[in-house]
């Protein structure tokens, strides 16, 4: 009989590194499957907690995992909370997320751009300085979201509902708000060139020298907003809106009260000037009925 010669140490070294190394999800799983028992937890719920694992080391290490947005999505995918998350500068470009639970999460300098979050939860989450351009956030429910310093360049917002929300020098360039809940936002220094708010609830909206160059005000609901030193804002777009004769275009900033201030009889005056602006009216009258 013909006997094997051992290999030597170095051989046996050099062999297995050659092998495959066992990816880092099968490492997890083997891990949980010591730790928390094959009878107590079912298959699927092993390969949730594995891919939670995954999504919580890779931020806590700033790694740009990728494996990182394969976990997150297999979460959602499974209906499982993502609320108080902290997914911070985490890379989730072109992630489909839809119909996920993210309320109060932490967002912040993370990349979602084309990420899909129709119907996604986020209310009271922070999202300062997201990047969030070409975003498809139809039917996301913003409440009293922190947008400050975000980009929405050309996102989808339709039917979102960004009420309360805290929005300051945005950039919502080609965004579309069609039929968005704005009441009572407030926007600091946002730019909003080609946006479009066709039928978008604007009443009690605050825009404090919000650029609107271009933007599209069809059939918008402007009862109550605050317009005040908004730039590029013609007479043109203001005629194109609902109940515009209703809007704050004059006020001035307080120090004492530390608030913008409605000037009344400038407001007035103001109004008055773009009613006997005839040039200005719309050519077919405005249906306002979604307002009545």
């Amino acid at each position: 009989m013909k006997i094997k010669p051992l290999e030597s140490e170095d051989n046996l070294t050099l062999r297995r590194s050659h092998q495959p190394r066992p990816h880092r999800f099968t490492w997890i799983m083997a891990s949980l499957l010591v730790t928390s028992g094959i009878t107590y937890l079912s298959w699927r719920e092993l390969q949730l907690h594995a891919a939670q694992q995954l999504v919580q080391d890779c931020l806590e290490t700033q790694n740009n995992c990728p494996d990182n947005l394969d976990a997150l999505e297999k979460l959602v995918k499974a209906k499982k909370s993502l609320q108080l998350f902290n997914l911070e500068s985490a890379h989730l470009e072109n992630a489909h997320l839809e119909n996920a639970n993210l309320k109060s999460a932490h967002l912040e300098n993370a990349h979602l751009e084309n990420a899909h979050l129709e119907n996604v939860h986020l209310e009271n989450a922070n999202l300062s300085a997201t990047q969030m351009r070409g975003a498809h956030l139809e039917n996301a429910h913003l409440e009293n979201v922190n947008l400050s310093h975000a980009h929405l360049e050309h996102a989808n917002l339709y039917r979102a509902n960004l009420q309360g929300a805290h929005i300051s020098h945005d950039h919502l360039e080609g965004a579309h708000l069609n039929r968005a809940n704005l009441q009572g936002t407030h926007f600091y220094d946002a730019n909003f060139e080609y946006t479009y708010f066709h039928l978008a609830n604007l009443s009690r909206t605050y825009f404090y020298r919000a650029n609107f160059n271009h933007a599209n005000f069809y059939r918008a609901n402007l009862e109550g907003a605050h317009l005040i030193e908004a730039q590029n804002l013609t007479n043109l777009q203001i005629k194109s809106a609902c109940n515009w004769s209703q809007a704050i275009y004059k006020g001035v900033w307080s120090d004492h009260q530390s608030k913008w201030v409605v000037d009344e009889k400038a407001n007035q005056q103001f109004i008055q000037q773009l009613q006997q602006d005839k040039d200005s009216d719309p050519k077919q009258p405005v249906d306002c009925s979604e307002w009545e």
